[in-house]
């Protein structure tokens, strides 16, 4: 198994250094990995629904989930627009999340002695205002969330090479933990 890891690790690193360089487009293809995940989710939930015998609210849910894969891999129009809710629920989790950062930063620096409450405001205004940077400047906001997941695929895959190389010992860090 370490050696699937570390094959794996390398070609996440490959990918995530190639997504860098066309982050735009790698934006444009969360719609396209969202149909996936929907259709293979839909399927295998249908699938349990009837080997289990339970119908109702799951098989519904794992049907519309079929559905709106399959319109979201053969309409460009709604694959573009499933990007664009994309870009701003992420807009609005950064702002959601920067204004409660402030407000637990505000609250704990009340009883701290510790300045630490200083860096939750900081950080909390600056997600604020990438927030309000995705709704102004949606373009300058698909680019940041492609680099976002071209940053996250080279981490996956130097973890995955650090996994496999770690497990390279023969199994002596497995009988250690």
């Amino acid at each position: 198994m370490t050696v699937v890891s570390v094959i794996l690790g390398v070609l996440l690193v490959i990918c995530g250094f190639s997504i860098m360089f066309t982050p735009l487009l790698t934006f444009l293809g969360v719609a396209t990995l969202l149909s996936i995940v929907l259709m293979i989710w839909g399927i295998m939930a249908i699938v349990k629904c009837v080997a289990t015998k339970t119908y109702g609210l799951n098989i519904v849910l794992a049907i519309l989930a079929v559905v709106f894969a399959f319109i979201l891999m053969v309409s460009p129009h709604t694959s573009f627009m499933t990007d664009l809710i994309v870009l701003y629920l992420a807009a609005v989790f950064l702002i959601a999340r920067g204004l409660l950062s402030i407000i637990l930063a505000v609250k704990s620096a009340k009883g701290s002695k510790s300045k630490m409450w200083i860096l939750g405001i900081i950080l909390g205004i600056l997600a604020v205002i990438l927030g309000i940077v995705f709704f102004a400047h949606p373009v300058l906001g698909a680019a940041v969330i492609g680099f976002l997941i071209a940053f996250f695929f080279v981490y996956a895959g130097f973890d995955l090479i650090y996994v496999g190389f770690r497990n390279d010992g023969g199994g002596d860090d497995a009988a250690a933990a």
